[in-house]
């Protein structure tokens, strides 16, 4: 019996393998999603923003993972976080962010700790930052109030779940980009 694959090159396989895998980690990432018949939004986004729980990928520090327990079932989308930072001093700096130890306050606020992955802006951000927004092992300590959080979930919900960029101040824009 002759099989599909014996006369694509091999270099086509690949693509086409690699393509499937792709689709199908999607599909896996996001299969415990429910999405809203009518807007085709993801449930978790139209829930109250103070029920959604925030983490880090365990497989990768620079997604944020969102998740709720909806009708007893947990639901979750992951993003690929980054920034700009721009100031006076230093022109627009596009950068990856890792986190770590996530905390929602009693306010609904997100208290988060992030390092930039570019090397000049850890420098600047450790020299500038008060030693109560620092750990012991230089990262940044950022609160995010819960209007900030709040509005960048409703531009989720407005685009299907997409992207969101939020402003949280001190010249940070935080981005948001649903992982795939």
């Amino acid at each position: 019996m002759k099989h599909l694959f014996n006369d694509i090159p091999e270099d086509e396989k690949n693509r086409i393998l690699e393509m499937h895998k792709t689709q199908h980690n999607f599909q896996i990432i996001n299969s415990n999603v429910n999405l809203n018949e009518q807007s085709g939004t993801p449930q978790l986004l139209t829930i109250n923003p103070k029920n959604l729980n925030f983490g880090t990928n365990q497989n990768n520090s620079q997604q944020i993972k969102l998740w709720a327990k909806i009708e007893g079932k947990e639901q979750s989308l992951f993003y690929d976080i980054s920034g700009t930072y721009k100031t006076l001093l230093l022109p627009k700096q596009n950068f990856k962010i890792n986190l770590r130890n996530f905390k929602r306050m009693t306010d609904g606020a997100l208290k988060v700790e992030v390092q930039p992955d570019l090397k000049i802006l850890r420098t600047v951000l450790k020299k500038s930052a008060q030693k109560e927004f620092l750990t012991s092992d230089g990262w940044l300590i950022v609160k995010i109030p819960f209007l900030t959080l709040k509005k960048g979930i409703v531009d989720l919900s407005k685009n299907k779940g997409s992207s969101t960029t939020m402003d949280v101040g001190n010249g940070i824009t935080i981005n948001l980009k649903l992982a795939r």
